[in-house]
Parts: C-alpha cells; sequence; structure tokens
C-alpha cells in the first residue's frame, strides 16, 4: 500500500515558513550583513547571529524535507534513526524553549516514528 508524502513536505514547509519569518522580522540585520559585506561579519555579535542561525536553521529544515519527501515519493522508507534523531533534537529544544517553533516539528517526528515502527522486521538501511 503506498503511504501518503506528507512527512517530507511538512518539514519543508516550516523550513520554509522559519525562513520567510527570519527575512521579514530580521530584515534590518540582514541589511547591515549585506551593506558591510558577508565575509567575517558576524561571529561574536548575537545581534547577527540570531537571524543568521534562524534562517541557516530554516534551510536545512527545507533541504531535509525536500530529501524526504523524494524518498517518499520513490516509495524508499525512512529509517528508524531519522525520526528517533528528529525527536532527540526537538525534544531538546522544547525543554531549553518550550515557547517556540520546535512544536511544529513534532508532528512529522511522530509519522516518522510511526511509519518505520509499522515496517519493524525490515532491516534498516
Amino acid at each position: 500500500m503506498k503511504q501518503r508524502r506528507w512527512i517530507g513536505r511538512w518539514l519543508a514547509a516550516v523550513g520554509i515558513v522559519h525562513s520567510l519569518f527570519g527575512v521579514i522580522f530580521m530584515h534590518g540585520a540582514l541589511a547591515v550583513l549585506w551593506q558591510e559585506g558577508l565575509f567575517n561579519t558576524i561571529n561574536g555579535q548575537p545581534e547577527r547571529e540570531f537571524p543568521f542561525w534562524f534562517i541557516f536553521t530554516g534551510l536545512l529544515m527545507i533541504i531535509l524535507g525536500a530529501l524526504v519527501d523524494r524518498n517518499e515519493a520513490l516509495a524508499i522508507e525512512l529509517p528508524s534513526w531519522l525520526g528517533w534523531s528528529l525527536l532527540a533534537l526537538v525534544g531538546i529544544c522544547l525543554v531549553v524553549m518550550p515557547i517556540s517553533g520546535a512544536w511544529l516539528i513534532v508532528p512529522p517526528t511522530v509519522g516518522a516514528i510511526a511509519r518505520s515502527r509499522a515496517r519493524a522486521g525490515h532491516d534498516d538501511r
């Protein structure tokens, strides 16, 4: 039975929202970075580090989501470690920052774990 593609799309959507939020609400800091040049203009300056890492993690989430969506489209099973790794990362984030967007990663994490458990008995690649 073909499973519905949603885990990768959800992850990518969260990454897109995360990145757009960063660009829209932190555009001032990003404009200063652009004006001063990008090379070595961030280190040791939290007001610049935060927007950079905010957008960077959003872009990483888009890449991860695209890869997961590709695997879902090709009916390639997701490795069980993916869901468990996401759970560990989201768990850490939610302990450190319970009021955050990390809650948005819970559904695809649970979905990835549920899929890997449903296919228990198969070898994990």
